[in-house]
């Protein structure tokens, strides 16, 4: 009996690293960027390579998708965050493979490298309750924002256009007679 995530590692199915080059040109690089996903790459260890990309402590080998999303990430200047911090294997894998039972790590959370001071701790959380074969991926991210700009509206009325304003002084002096003055 084959497992329907192999079923699909069987045939070619279109990678989602296919979709990054879009979203790096629609975000400006004011902006923060963080990418969050199931990318199905595995990135492998050779940071040596990838030395502003990829981090020191990765997980496995690389694959063709994780070939290709280190590819994105040098045209883009992105950094996989998971590969940044060093912690037990059982903090940084997020997947295992249902035959081998060997644990992968294919989720990611990427990020601009320039930026690496923003994220603080990414990890894969264990045990969340939920059914998945995949380990959810949580990532501690300080962001500095702007404060925020006070703007002054101005409203200036129009007085010129007197038939807006309706004649009331009759209704006054039925007022005063009604009251008694």
């Amino acid at each position: 009996m084959l497992l329907p995530c192999l079923m699909m590692m069987q045939t070619r199915k279109p990678s989602t690293t296919t979709s990054v080059p879009s979203y790096g040109r629609t975000v400006s690089f004011k902006d923060r960027l963080f990418l969050l996903g199931d990318f199905n790459a595995r990135v492998g260890l050779d940071a040596q390579t990838w030395p502003r990309f990829l981090g020191e402590h990765s997980v496995g080998n690389e694959n063709s998708n994780g070939s290709l999303l280190l590819q994105t990430c040098y045209e883009h200047e992105l950094a996989i965050t998971n590969t940044y911090f060093q912690q037990a294997n059982k903090y940084k894998t997020t997947w295992q493979h249902p035959r081998s039972k060997h644990w992968h790590m294919i989720d990611h959370v990427i990020t601009r490298w320039r930026h690496p001071k923003d994220v603080h701790s990414t990890r894969a959380m264990r045990a969340t309750g939920m059914w998945s074969h995949h380990r959810l991926v949580r990532s501690l991210v300080a962001l500095e924002l702007p404060p925020p700009r006070l703007t002054t509206t101005i409203f200036l009325a129009n007085f010129s256009d007197h038939s807006k304003f309706y004649d009331i002084s009759d209704r006054f002096d039925t007022f005063d007679s009604t009251c008694g003055f």
